[in-house]
């Protein structure tokens, strides 16, 4: 069994915004929210062997906020599509990726992004429309948002809407 985690990054620092995007910091509410998801996290034991994060500011202190209930071991990866993804959703990255190759060590990753991406990927890789928690996800797939499927099959280049089993959908309020 492979499992996926989809996190949207914590809310941003809309105040000191200079124009360049990927240099949005992390808002006081944005650290708040995510301390909540960790919470979350770690009572449901949905811990990542590997994470993948896109290269903003704002995701990159969202893994910080995070970073103390990971492994000591845990590999890091910061994938450029994440920022820039156009329509890609996580199965195209998944398929272009190491993590690919049929003897992989990774049984759970991590994706901390940004939408539409989140939601586009939890709509790609599931055909379970009434679930309650993809019907969540893809209605607001908000700030610190934490999503998670199993796939029944131990190979990456395995995984599928047809496969696939969504866990849940956390969504932190103060």
């Amino acid at each position: 069994m492979l499992q996926l985690y989809l996190m949207r990054h914590a809310k941003s620092d809309w105040n000191n915004y200079d124009g360049d995007d990927l240099k949005r910091k992390v808002s006081p509410i944005g650290e708040k929210k995510t301390k909540l998801t960790k919470e979350f996290i770690l009572s449901k034991n949905f811990l990542p062997d590997h994470v993948w994060c896109s290269p903003s500011i704002r995701t990159k202190e969202t893994l910080e906020i995070l970073a103390n209930i990971f492994s000591d071991k845990i590999n890091i990866e910061f994938i450029d599509q994440l920022y820039n993804h156009g329509m890609e959703t996580i199965d195209t990255l998944i398929i272009k990726s190491e993590i690919y190759k049929k003897n992989t060590s990774v049984k759970k990753l991590l994706v901390i992004g940004h939408e539409p991406f989140m939601s586009n990927s939890v709509q790609a890789l599931t055909k379970d429309r009434d679930n309650l928690s993809v019907k969540s996800a893809l209605n607001k797939f908000s700030t610190s948002s934490f999503f998670a499927f199993q796939f029944n099959t131990d190979s990456w280049y395995e995984i599928s809407e047809f496969n696939s089993e969504p866990l849940t959908h956390f969504r932190p309020k103060l």
